[in-house]
């Protein structure tokens, strides 16, 4: 005696599977891919990710920039030059050293955190990020 199948549910044993046949019925049906607009949604979350690591070295210079040692020993590591701070601002390079140095100062990077209301967590998440995502994928 064969088993009963449950009542709402169909016995598909009794019909075979079928045969994928790629001439006559491909097993997946091709997907239609805008390649457009799929490249411009996944560069618009680069930009966005980018903007927002960018706004965290920035206001990362600035809390720098207000404690005359805490600039001082910034630019004796790093190795920048102060006159060209303002321009270096826009470089991603520069965005990643100064969220580098910031994230490898504990003490640096709460106080950061505490003063702008920040997560210190998030800031690395933005060092991650620019890690991963070198400046000529942005």
């Amino acid at each position: 005696m064969s088993p009963r199948p449950l009542k709402g549910f169909r016995d598909f044993s009794a019909r075979p599977l079928p045969v994928a046949n790629p001439h006559i019925n491909p097993a997946f049906p091709k997907l239609k891919v805008n390649s457009k607009n799929f490249s411009k949604s996944s560069r618009s979350a680069l930009t966005a990710s980018f903007e927002n690591a960018k706004a965290f070295a920035l206001d990362a210079l600035m809390y720098l920039a207000e404690n005359e040692e805490e600039m001082a020993r910034f630019l004796t590591e790093t190795g920048f030059d102060p006159a060209d701070l303002r321009r270096m601002t826009n470089d991603p390079g520069f965005v990643a050293a100064m969220l580098d140095y910031l994230c490898s100062h504990e003490s640096l990077l709460v106080a950061f955190g505490r003063a702008h209301a920040i997560d210190p967590v998030a800031v690395e998440s933005a060092r991650q990020f620019l890690a991963q995502h070198p400046s000529h994928d942005l």
